[in-house]
């Protein structure tokens, strides 16, 4: 295999249509705002062989509709010294990031904390918020005693620093 493994190639691939799926409904019962995460760099054969094994072992795959890999914008906020991006460079282990997170194909909008233990546990909460508020989350009075409560970090010393767009 020398392709590139993209959102359009992935929707052709027979496995990827033959796994069982699990609705956004039935997601809300898993356990995902407090975990472990790994992230690792594969190529498209190993990534296949990883599908294939996660296929055998009763893996489901989240679909919205019938659309079986999500769409999102993430804005991550962070202080004018770039303190939350400082902290990950320099590996402190107990750290917060700040971030809002549009989903395309539902249309929901979330501002989210993520507190990262010395364990490398994240923990994650987030609140429903208006889409004309992703970038603006100062003019959103639920947003600000949101964070005020969760957060180290004084709302209003938060702005947009970085932006990401995926398909996964």
């Amino acid at each position: 295999m020398n392709s590139v493994l993209t959102y359009d190639t992935l929707y052709t691939l027979p496995l990827w249509q033959s796994m069982r799926s699990i609705t956004l409904e039935e997601m809300s019962s898993v356990k995902l705002m407090n975990r472990l995460d790994t992230k690792y760099v594969l190529t498209e054969e190993e990534a296949m062989t990883l599908l294939d094994s996660a296929a055998a072992q009763g893996y489901r795959i989240q679909v919205i509709g019938d659309i079986r890999a999500a769409r999102y914008s993430t804005l991550y906020y962070d202080t004018s010294e770039r303190e939350m991006y400082i902290s990950h460079h320099n590996r402190v282990l107990t750290r917060q990031k700040i971030r809002t997170r549009h989903y395309a194909d539902t249309a929901d909008t979330f501002l989210e904390v993520k507190n990262k233990s010395n364990r490398g546990r994240t923990m994650k909460q987030r609140i429903h918020i208006p889409q004309s508020n992703y970038a603006d989350i100062l003019n959103c009075g639920e947003a600000i005693t949101f964070l005020a409560q969760r957060t180290k970090y004084s709302p209003v010393a938060l702005s947009p620093a970085l932006a990401t767009y995926f398909t996964r």
